[in-house]
């Protein structure tokens, strides 16, 4: 009898379940689909492909023994200073523990719209997070509202997501969007000491550095470092490197005038087809040791028999080289500082971009000139 009486308990408790998550469903999908419900979203086509990719099933508000993602997507959230980004990107307003912990422990206080809402707001926050991580909050090449049309891209968040969801290693996969340039992995690690245990120790970093640290994590997002071979060029230290698959050659250069400089203002990922490096025949860019760079593009590139003209010409010059049969990526970077034995070493800011991208990354409004 006992036992029949515990199987009935069962069977309403699951019903009562599956009610709620109906509702709930309903509730997205209404929300999703009326324009005034969702407002905010800072990614809502992205949303509402990741709810129609999934019946518009809850993702995150669900029993208690199934929260254990939820409470680590809060967490993600909690811990975003460690990764150079801002709180006041995330919904911090909508997205708080204690409404969390009132839906889990006293479903009753809350209805269906209210626990859609808390759903479809988490959703575009991890999405947000996800998309700054892997692209950066302002990648030139990749804004929001490119990133959110989700055509052409190389990687769709909402699709990740989904996947990250239904792996035992949730965070590992959230985290994993990540550039995997070692120059962002020093930063990041640097940046988590910063905003995790040097804290908890008491020991002080300038905020100085901390906002150096994050704007040029930002931009190695924006970088996107092709496998190698590819040439790396980096304005603020005056030096273009040759990444190959096991060598990298470093060569010294020197940089012209902002003005004068489209590529060093820009900073965007570039992309030769023929030969990159005539790009650098440039007066804003000039490569010291260039016949030796040469050298190293023509063995790569399968003409090594024409390495000993350019050796007699000493007034050989970039525009003269050959065309290379072999694409070569080219990446031009403004970083300013970087980890070296896990110290902070700086560059010059020789445009001043940094303020500018500061004010950006941290939501500063820009004062006005007072003549």
């Amino acid at each position: 009898m006992k036992a029949l009486f515990y199987i009935t308990i069962l069977a309403l408790s699951s019903t009562c379940l599956q009610a709620q998550d109906k509702g709930i469903s309903n509730q997205i999908s209404a929300q999703l689909a009326g324009d005034t419900n969702a407002e905010g979203l800072f990614y809502p086509a992205s949303v509402q492909r990741f709810y129609l990719a999934n019946d518009f099933q809850p993702a995150w508000i669900k029993p208690q023994a199934e929260m254990g993602k939820t409470w680590q997507a809060m967490l993600l959230l909690d811990c975003v200073l460690q990764f150079g980004l801002a709180h006041a990107d995330y919904h911090p307003y909508e997205l708080s523990y204690d409404s969390l912990r009132t839906m889990l422990q006293q479903p009753e206080k809350w209805d269906a719209q209210v626990k859609a809402r808390f759903d479809i707001v988490l959703t575009d926050a991890m999405i947000s997070l996800m998309n700054h991580l892997h692209y950066g909050k302002l990648n030139p090449e990749y804004p929001a509202h490119r990133i959110d049309r989700g055509t052409n891209l190389p990687f769709l968040t909402e699709h990740k997501l989904c996947e990250a969801l239904s792996r035992d290693n949730f965070m590992e996969c959230i985290l994993g969007v990540q550039p995997q340039d070692q120059n962002y992995v020093h930063l990041q690690h640097y940046m988590q000491l910063v905003k995790g245990q040097y804290q908890g120790d008491c020991y002080e970093i300038p905020e100085a550095d901390v906002r150096l640290v994050a704007i040029n994590m930002e931009r190695l997002r924006w970088a996107n470092f092709p496998k190698r071979p590819f040439i790396h060029v980096n304005i603020p230290s005056y030096t273009l490197k040759l990444c190959e698959p096991d060598s990298v050659y470093s060569f010294k250069i020197a940089v012209g005038q902002a003005k004068h400089n489209r590529a060093a203002t820009n900073c965007a990922a570039a992309y030769l087809t023929a030969a990159p490096i005539r790009s650098l025949a440039h007066s804003a860019i000039r490569v010291q040791k260039v016949t030796a760079l040469a050298s190293l593009l023509l063995r790569y590139d399968g003409q090594a028999d024409r390495i000993s003209l350019l050796r007699k010409d000493a007034s050989y010059d970039l525009n003269m080289m050959p065309m290379l049969k072999k694409a070569v990526p080219l990446r031009l970077t403004y970083l300013t500082c970087v980890i070296r034995g896990g110290l902070l070493e700086r560059y010059p800011d020789i445009y001043g971009f940094d303020l500018l991208l500061q004010n950006k990354l941290y939501n500063i409004p820009q004062k006005l000139a007072v003549n």
